[in-house]
């Protein structure tokens, strides 16, 4: 932690006016788990400088607020960064593995998740994620901005068997997750501003993926979800409806959208691009992704190309395409 290099105190100024933004320099809300923990660690140390500065860290609840993690923390501290941060709400990070805290610690950040604002976790690879459920299966009332990442190949469905949050986030403006998806069928509106869903798998999902997806057939049950959402990502997450499906597929009307990114095979984007309806002025970028392993003929770049196309409204002006073949 950088601390202001030179404080000056006269009776113009109260300590705390001084030291307390010097203490927060460091502190960002979106940190990844390393860092919280180096910042919680450094915020314990500065308790430890001086009675003065001790006696500013633990004035300010702000200071704590963002630093609430659960790997590798002693029960004692997890306490303390809950009592400090009062009355504030919690931005909490953590990873579901093996270092992670249980019994009493765990107990007391599930009887105040609640307060939480900003929901960052990782499941490790080996995990499953039963813990990660039992998070997201709980109301979360002012919940602001959620990312969930399941690392390893796999795509993990999150309200098969329950409704995420209990259907009780009406705060939850951003949804970010990686290798999981939920399922439209166990949800209700929202009032969603950034919605993301991306599958880092080695290949394009095709029809018959032996992991479970998104159908397209699922997407269109989305219909109203979406009512005030202004950005939407979908990369490499669906599986096309077949023929008989996409015949009957419905529009889904997406009138407050101003960014849409798809990454997709070419039946994925066609179909897509078929119901998704948004305004003419939303910024639209779309990789249609050829499949791997094989050679890369003709007929695909003609199929690719026209899938890239129904996606150019009449008189919109087209501005970039370029084709890469590994």
């Amino acid at each position: 932690m950088n601390l202001c290099p030179f404080i000056f105190p006269t009776s113009r100024f109260r300590p705390a006016s001084i030291l307390t933004p010097c203490l927060k320099l460091n502190i960002c809300v979106y940190n990844d788990l390393p860092s919280r923990q180096a910042q919680a660690q450094d915020l314990l140390s500065v308790t430890h400088v001086s009675s003065r500065l001790r006696d500013v860290a633990l004035a300010d609840a702000s200071l704590w607020n963002q630093v609430l993690y659960l790997n590798n923390i002693h029960p004692g501290f997890l306490y303390a960064i809950l009592h400090r941060s009062t009355p504030l709400p919690l931005s909490l990070a953590f990873t579901e593995d093996d270092t992670l805290t249980n019994g009493q610690g765990l107990q007391w950040v599930l009887g105040q998740f609640s307060r939480v604002e900003y929901l960052h976790i990782d499941v490790a690879e080996q995990v499953e994620g039963a813990l990660t459920k039992l998070f997201l299966s709980m109301a979360a009332p002012i919940l602001r901005q959620c990312v969930v990442r399941f690392h390893g190949e796999r795509n993990v469905c999150l309200n098969d068997s329950t409704r995420l949050f209990n259907n009780n986030a009406p705060a939850l403006d951003s949804l970010d997750l990686l290798n999981c998806y939920i399922l439209p069928q166990h949800q209700s509106p929202s009032n969603l501003s950034i919605f993301s869903v991306r599958y880092l798998g080695a290949k394009p999902i095709e029809a018959g993926h032996p992991l479970p997806f998104t159908s397209i057939r699922n997407c269109v049950e989305w219909q109203g979800y979406f009512q005030f959402t202004t950005g939407i990502i979908l990369s490499n997450c669906i599986v096309p409806a077949d023929t008989a499906d996409a015949a009957l597929l419905i529009e889904i009307e997406l009138p407050s959208l101003q960014s849409l990114m798809i990454a997709a095979s070419p039946t994925v984007c066609e179909q897509l691009a078929r119901v998704l309806r948004y305004p003419a002025q939303c910024g639209v970028s779309v990789n249609v992704l050829l499949p791997y392993g094989r050679p890369i003929f003709s007929q695909d770049v003609e199929v690719s190309a026209a899938a890239g196309c129904l996606f150019i409204l009449p008189h919109e002006v087209f501005k970039r395409c370029w084709l890469t073949a590994e």
